[in-house]
């Protein structure tokens, strides 16, 4: 009698999950979307030595003037502040631009090398 009892649990507990399984999830909304706010740095106009402040939840456009932003190289005085991707195009024919990533609070001086053109910024992440 005691496994019949167990038995019988153990059907209604399974019959449960599987019926929590078949409900349909809650389709995603507006209120789900997390936007990143996304600023610019053109490197033709800025100043060498200029500080730039940005928050951890951003991304951080590079412009670069010319058509081979890809040729930037960039070097950081402190590499686990901020975190440097290249400009890339995905399989659909996209470009994305170089960006800076934020990726803990902190200070870095950021080196950009443009065919030559060596300018250095002071980011403060927040």
């Amino acid at each position: 009698m005691f496994k019949k009892i167990i038995v019988g649990v153990l059907i209604a507990g399974s019959a449960i999950s599987l019926a929590a399984c078949a409900s349909p999830s809650p389709k995603p909304t507006a209120s789900h979307v997390e936007v990143v706010p996304v600023k610019q740095v053109d490197l033709d106009k800025v100043k060498d030595g200029e500080t730039v402040t940005v928050d951890i939840n951003s991304v951080q456009l590079v412009k670069v003037n010319g058509d081979k932003p890809k040729d930037l190289k960039v070097s950081f005085s402190e590499k686990e502040i901020l975190q440097y991707v290249e400009r890339y195009s995905n399989d659909n024919g996209t470009t994305f631009d170089p960006a800076l990533l934020p990726v803990t609070p902190g200070k870095s001086d950021v080196t950009f090398d443009n065919a030559g053109k060596i300018i250095t910024l002071h980011y403060i992440v927040k």
